[in-house]
């Protein structure tokens, strides 16, 4: 994954978190911790201080919480990973892009799990730099060399290019990804994480953008970090607090935001 270290700060009002947390990042590789906080005002100094790359974040502190927090830091916080004693906050920290959510006591193989995933995000961020330059030249290659006849990357709907595939950046060169095998996206602050094939790729792409060229006759958004595919759907339903879920057939659940939960109902024609 590269030999970068990634900066981490802890936030938690409890000092025996603070320590245990402090003891599973020595035992980490790829990161180290640059400080620890214990209420928000030294949260919000600690990081404007040493711009950590990853935020092991507590909910519930004196003072605030940990999402008064995110709102403190501008449009560019550190990568999250909530690390907190209720379980309750969960879809609210999905809705701010939070890497991970993690209920106390950590586990260290779990908390070495997250921050694998925190690392490779922030690693992934620095090597894209030219992504956009490389994705219009590999498009402008393929379109090049797609021979008559044959089906190329993207299919032509009213007036508009609708992809078939998805080229995806690695750490070693492309992967070809096609959207038939897509079965859920989720969005991860600049990019998006797409769910195919039982793997997991991060590439970079505003869900706006994404959305607006893959098929709505084959994929929906439920959400705004979600989009799924319809024939991936095995269940929509009520979930905790009244709010509404997706269920997928290999049991993974997605939220339906409550702005979307009219645009699902329209297009699965759901009654009531």
């Amino acid at each position: 994954m590269g030999d970068r270290s990634c900066s981490v700060a802890i936030v938690d009002d409890e000092p025996l978190a603070r320590r245990r947390l402090r003891r599973m990042l020595e035992a980490c590789p790829g990161v180290h911790c640059v400080g620890a906080a214990a209420d928000l005002s030294s949260a919000q100094e600690l990081v404007q201080r040493s711009a950590p790359d990853i935020l092991l974040l507590d909910i519930q502190m004196p003072g605030g919480d940990g999402f008064e927090l995110l709102g403190l830091l501008g449009t560019q916080p550190p990568l999250v990973i909530f690390v907190t004693a209720f379980d309750r906050h969960a879809i609210r920290a999905f809705e701010v892009h939070a890497v991970d959510y993690l209920l106390k006591p950590v586990e260290p193989e779990r908390l070495g799990r997250a921050l694998d995933r925190a690392r490779a995000l922030v690693l992934a961020r620095e090597g894209d730099r030219q992504v956009p330059i490389l994705q219009k030249r590999i498009a402008e290659l393929a379109e090049a060399l797609k021979a008559p006849g044959q089906d190329g990357s993207t299919v032509a709907v009213a007036g508009r290019d609708e992809i078939t595939e998805l080229w995806i950046r690695s750490l070693d060169g492309y992967t070809r990804v096609a959207t038939r095998h897509i079965s859920r996206i989720h969005a991860e602050r600049d990019y998006v994480r797409i769910h195919a094939d039982g793997q997991a790729f991060l590439h970079w792409e505003s869900m706006a953008s994404l959305e607006a060229r893959l098929s709505a006759q084959e994929f929906v958004r439920v959400h705004r970090g979600s989009i799924v595919r319809h024939d991936c759907i095995a269940h929509i339903r009520r979930g905790a607090f009244s709010n509404w879920v997706v269920e997928l057939k290999d049991g993974s659940l997605v939220p339906v935001g409550r702005t979307y939960l009219s645009r699902v109902r329209a297009q699965f024609k759901l009654e009531g």
